[in-house]
């Protein structure tokens, strides 16, 4: 067992709490501990938020969760911004299939659908392990993600989350989260 499992299983058993959102706490604390001196991220900086972000089953229902705790008018507003990217994908020739890197590079540049008109993220306290990992030593003023890195806790935390997708038998991976929104969309959990 990884410390980084060991932790999460802790919190998890202690707070009562899902294990992804215990996963969740210790990525944030580590990271915190790993960008300690340097990072110049802030509320509204989303530089790093545009491009194509992949997630796991478990992290999609928590923003699920997250979306429905979003005030009425604000949700709606989200669903409809969430309702373009999931035709954005779909309208995609070669969405489903695709290798995940040939797939980041063609959505290079395209802005999250969660972010709001700011630049704010709003399922921030669900955001999947993806962004929680992304910081910059460098104030971006334009999304070229100049001086942004990945930490190392958001790498074990990745880890972490296939270990458990294989214990408990769910499919081994993550995916763009435009397919998910597309997903949702056609199964009808967005009304």
């Amino acid at each position: 067992m990884t410390s980084f499992e060991e932790l999460t299983r802790k919190i998890a058993v202690r707070k009562r709490i899902p294990l992804i959102r215990a996963a969740y706490l210790v990525l944030d604390q580590l990271t915190i501990e790993e960008v300690e001196d340097g990072h110049v991220c802030q509320k509204g900086c989303s530089a790093c938020c545009n491009q194509m972000i992949f997630c796991s089953s478990m992290e999609i229902a928590e923003i699920m969760v997250q979306i429905k705790k979003i005030p009425r008018e604000r949700r709606s507003k989200l669903i409809e911004r969430l309702k373009v990217a999931a035709r954005e994908w779909q309208d995609h020739p070669s969405a489903a299939g695709e290798d995940q890197l040939d797939v980041a590079a063609k959505w290079m540049g395209m802005p999250c659908p969660f972010l709001d008109e700011a630049g704010v993220c709003t399922i921030y306290e669900a955001r999947p392990i993806d962004c929680r990992g992304h910081f910059s030593h460098v104030l971006c003023a334009v999304p070229d993600q100049s001086g942004s890195f990945q930490t190392q806790a958001s790498i074990d935390a990745s880890g972490y989350i296939v270990s458990i997708q294989e214990k408990s038998r769910q499919p081994i991976g993550v995916t763009p989260i435009r397919h998910w929104l597309a997903e949702c969309f056609r199964t009808g959990l967005f009304k």
